[in-house]
């Protein structure tokens, strides 16, 4: 998997809506995975009730500082 200096990078290399997505002010300590659950803003109904359509995103950082490519998806 690919590696990058930046959060921002690994966040767009998974995906480009995922910077948009991300909480600001989320943070990622060396060795640590953070995972997201966001709203896209899509709006999706079942029968007639609507529900917000979600992105998982997740962003591992090593000990030396860089981001895994952003491994991201859609729920249902």
């Amino acid at each position: 998997m690919a590696r990058y200096q930046t959060l921002n990078e690994a966040l767009v290399a998974g995906h480009p809506d995922c910077l948009a997505l991300w909480p600001l002010g989320s943070n990622i300590g060396y060795n640590e995975t953070v995972r997201h659950v966001v709203p896209t803003g899509v709006i999706l109904y079942r029968g007639k009730r609507p529900y917000d359509q979600m992105r998982v995103i997740s962003v591992y950082r090593d000990e030396r500082g860089l981001y895994e490519e952003a491994i991201t998806y859609i729920t249902a």
